[in-house]
C-alpha cells in the first residue's frame, strides 16, 4: 500500500509539473496573442495640428488645438508637437497612444476614450461608460490621429486654485478633473474632502461633529453661493446659527459671508476668507462650491469660518 501509495504521489507529481509547463507556455501564448491583438503604434503625424476643439458636457472649452497652440480649459495654454503636448509646465509623449479607429487607449491600461462619428466623447472603464462632452474638427482620418494630443493633454490641465481665510492663518487647496466633476481638497498634504464623479455630494475626511450630510453648498450664479443647513438636531443648531448663508465673491478675490442668525435683524455681510488663483470660468465656479463646501463643513475649516 505505501508503494503503491508513493506511485501515486510521484505521478500526481509529474502531472503537476507538466500541466505548469503547459500553464506557463499556454500564459505566454495568451499574452502574445493579446498582445497581437492590440492596436500598433502609429508614426507620429507630419506638419501642424489642425484646428480640433474639445468642449464638456456644459460647453465649455475643455482642451483644444491649432497650429502648434494648445488651449485649455480657465485660459490655461500650451504647445502640442507631432509627439509631445505641454500644459502647464508638464510635457507628456502622446505618440505611445493606440488608436483603433475612433477609440483611444494607453497600453497596460483598462480605460478607452471613444469618440463617435457625431463627436461624443466616451470614456470607457470596465463596465462604465461617462460621456466627457463632445469635440469638433475631425473631419478625416489625419484630425482622428491629431486628437489623441488631446486624450493625452486632457489629463494634465491643472487647476491652481486655493482659498485663505481671512487672517491667512488657514488655506485649503484643490485639485481635480480638468472639467471639476471630480475633486479633492486638501489642507497642505492632508485631505480634508473628496468627491468622486458621480457623487451628490463630497466625502469629508476631516469629520466634523455634526452630520456632514446636512450642509450643502450650491451657486445661485456666478460669484454668489449659497451655503443651506438642515439644523435639526443639537450638534448642528450649536454649529449653526442659521439655516441659510450666502456668500458673494468681490472682483478682488475676497469672499463676504451673510451670516445673520435665524430670526435676527439682518446683518452686514463680513469678510472671512479670500480666494488665490482665481480666473472668470465655469469650472473655478465649480471650484469655489468645492473649497467653500470644504470650508464650512470640515472640522478644522468650521472652527476657522464660524
Amino acid at each position: 500500500m505505501v508503494r503503491i501509495a508513493l506511485v501515486l504521489l510521484a505521478l500526481i507529481a509529474a502531472c503537476k509539473g507538466k500541466a505548469a509547463k503547459q500553464a506557463g507556455a499556454g500564459s505566454a501564448g495568451s499574452a502574445a496573442a493579446k498582445a497581437a491583438e492590440l492596436p500598433a503604434p502609429q508614426p507620429p503625424p507630419t506638419g501642424s495640428a489642425p484646428k480640433i476643439v474639445w468642449t464638456d458636457t456644459d460647453g465649455e472649452v475643455l482642451v483644444a488645438t491649432d497650429g502648434e497652440v494648445l488651449t485649455a480649459a480657465c485660459g490655461l495654454t500650451g504647445k502640442v508637437t507631432p509627439t509631445e503636448v505641454t500644459l502647464a509646465g508638464d510635457t507628456q509623449p502622446w505618440n505611445n497612444l493606440l488608436r483603433d479607429g475612433r477609440t483611444y487607449s494607453l497600453p497596460r491600461l483598462d480605460w478607452k476614450i471613444v469618440v463617435s462619428d457625431k463627436g461624443m466623447v466616451n470614456h470607457k472603464v470596465g463596465g462604465t461608460e461617462t460621456l466627457l462632452g463632445t469635440v469638433t474638427g475631425l473631419t478625416g482620418d489625419a484630425e482622428l490621429q491629431w486628437f489623441g494630443a488631446l486624450v493625452v493633454a486632457a489629463p494634465m490641465v491643472k487647476h491652481e486654485l486655493a482659498l485663505t481665510s481671512w487672517d491667512g492663518a488657514y488655506k485649503l487647496s484643490l485639485g481635480g478633473a480638468a472639467d471639476l466633476r471630480a475633486w479633492e481638497v486638501k489642507q497642505g498634504t492632508t485631505p480634508v474632502a473628496v468627491r468622486r464623479r458621480g457623487d451628490l455630494r463630497p466625502v469629508f475626511t476631516d469629520e466634523p461633529a455634526f452630520a456632514t450630510d446636512k450642509v450643502t453648498v450650491s451657486m445661485e450664479s456666478p460669484g454668489n453661493y449659497l451655503i443651506q443647513i438642515v439644523r435639526d438636531d443639537g450638534a448642528l443648531k450649536a454649529a449653526f446659527t442659521s439655516d441659510t448663508y450666502r456668500v458673494h465673491e468681490h472682483d478682488n478675490g475676497e469672499l463676504s459671508i451673510d451670516a445673520t442668525p435665524q430670526g435676527a435683524k439682518p446683518l452686514k455681510p463680513k469678510p472671512f476668507a479670500k480666494l488665490v488663483g482665481r480666473q472668470k470660468c465655469r469650472a473655478h465656479d465649480q471650484a469655489i462650491i468645492a473649497l467653500l463646501w470644504s470650508f464650512v463643513a470640515s472640522k478644522s475649516g468650521h472652527d476657522v469660518a464660524f
